[in-house]
């Protein structure tokens, strides 16, 4: 089911899903202020003769801000769509956050801090960290009529910042092992795309399935 969402000229690696929370602050160019995102996407290779590079393909990404999502949709070709997204919480070693859609929360993710990360492993997590290969899909349509003013692959290369602590993680108690759960709501069909309409092939864990073929 994994393979289905993702375009031709693209292998999957890993049949897992990822689900990255970010909160971003002091942000220049929104004049000092945030905003909190979260990337749903899956390890691949792009192939195309000889040349493979390796990256993740963006599935969606949850923004809560305009500017961001139009800039990063618009330019970059990356699947942006608005969602109220939660500051994360921290208490003792627990670690929350949600992110809802016209009051129904879609996506929890919850943890615990179970072990601080040692020299060797911020090290080894900075080198994978450090520079990433995202590919989206720039899709535009025509007006008044079918098809695509636009239709390609698109590239960008993201920098992460440098980790100076890391902490190894667990669901928190009573929840799944991975610590994110996936719900469905109440939305109401329309022209804007609802988390219903987005989730379907994620909600399953791909790696119960075996390898993609």
């Amino acid at each position: 089911m994994l393979a289905e969402y993702i375009p031709d000229g693209f292998e999957i690696t890993q049949p897992v899903v990822s689900i990255q929370y970010s909160e971003c602050r002091g942000v220049d160019w929104l004049s000092g202020g945030g905003y909190h995102l979260i990337t749903v996407a899956v390890p691949v290779t792009y192939a195309h003769g000889q040349e493979r590079i390796d990256g993740l393909y963006v599935l969606v990404i949850w923004e809560d801000q305009s500017a961001p999502i139009l800039t990063g949709r618009e330019q970059t070709g990356m699947p942006k769509i608005f969602a109220n997204i939660e500051d994360h919480h921290q208490l003792g070693d627990r670690l929350f956050t949600n992110a809802s859609f016209e009051g129904s929360a879609f996506l929890r993710m919850d943890f615990r801090k179970t072990k601080l990360l040692t020299a060797g492993e911020l090290r080894a997590l900075n080198r994978q960290s450090g520079k990433v290969n995202a590919f989206g899909w720039r899709y535009i349509p025509n007006i008044g009529r079918p098809g695509a003013a636009l239709s390609h692959a698109t590239h960008f290369l993201r920098s992460l910042s440098i980790a100076q602590r890391g902490w190894a993680t667990a669901g928190f108690s009573g929840r799944p092992p991975r610590g994110a759960e996936l719900h469905t709501g109440p939305y109401h069909s329309g022209p804007k795309p609802t988390p219903d309409q987005v989730l379907p092939g994620m909600r399953d864990d791909p790696r119960e399935r075996g390898p993609e073929k």
